[in-house]
């Protein structure tokens, strides 16, 4: 359900209320690139710009009034961010190519930073290359462990990469770390749905409800959980 009829970003999809285009599709608009059609923002995204943020910090200072050697360093933030967001654009609009190139020509140094390797879990998830965005949110688990996101996308991505038994397992783990976490649950209902285990799927679906009263309204259409309504 949820990702084209997937159901493991379920709360990308709930919380994704129509939005005006991002900074980054509006970069890749001026660029001369239409689309018809602009997926809505992906929480991943979100948190991609949100934490690509920190790039603009002393950009927003009076460069001016500071000599050259503390000038570059600011610079090349904003140079980073500026490809960070285009990136982000350029997947958004389907041009997966053109996104890795903007993410490839990063500096070195920059490549393991969270903003980036946010981003790249959006083109591989965007592109449909779910071994290498479980890749890349392993690596997003291991740098930012107390984000749940993270742990969402790499079952996300192993459900399609290898199995729903593994994303099973993965999400079970994530449960006890995150133990309020409603979208977990919710997603963990879609799992058992599907393997067949009906009763532990509708105490996970409940409590994904009592956590959060949206799921209620996306329990009505996922097709997961098609066997919990019939």
């Amino acid at each position: 359900m949820a990702f084209k009829g997937a159901c493991l970003w379920k709360p990308f999809w709930l919380w994704h209320k129509q939005v005006p285009t991002s900074a980054g599709a509006c970069f890749c608009k001026k660029r001369g690139i239409e689309a018809s059609d602009r997926a809505p923002r992906q929480n991943y995204r979100k948190k991609a710009l949100e934490y690509s943020g920190i790039y603009g910090v002393f950009y927003c200072r009076s460069l001016h009034c500071r000599q050259m050697a503390n000038h570059l360093p600011a610079m090349q933030a904003f140079q980073i961010r500026r490809k960070v967001t285009a990136a982000s654009g350029f997947a958004e609009l389907g041009l997966y190519q053109e996104a890795v190139e903007e993410l490839e020509d990063l500096p070195e140094a920059s490549r393991d930073d969270l903003p980036v390797l946010a981003t790249w879990l959006q083109v591989y998830q965007s592109w449909g290359k779910w071994s290498e965005a479980a890749a890349v949110a392993e690596r997003l688990i291991q740098k930012d462990p107390d984000e749940a996101d993270w742990y969402i996308a790499l079952g996300f991505a192993v459900r399609r990469a290898q199995s729903l038994a593994a994303a099973e397992v993965i999400l079970s783990a994530a449960l006890q770390k995150f133990p309020g976490n409603a979208t977990i649950y919710f997603n963990l209902a879609c799992y058992y749905t599907q393997l067949g285990n009906l009763n532990k799927a509708r105490s996970y679906l409940e409590r994904a409800i009592a956590m959060d009263e949206n799921f209620r309204k996306v329990a009505l259409t996922d097709p997961d959980l098609r066997a919990l309504r019939e």
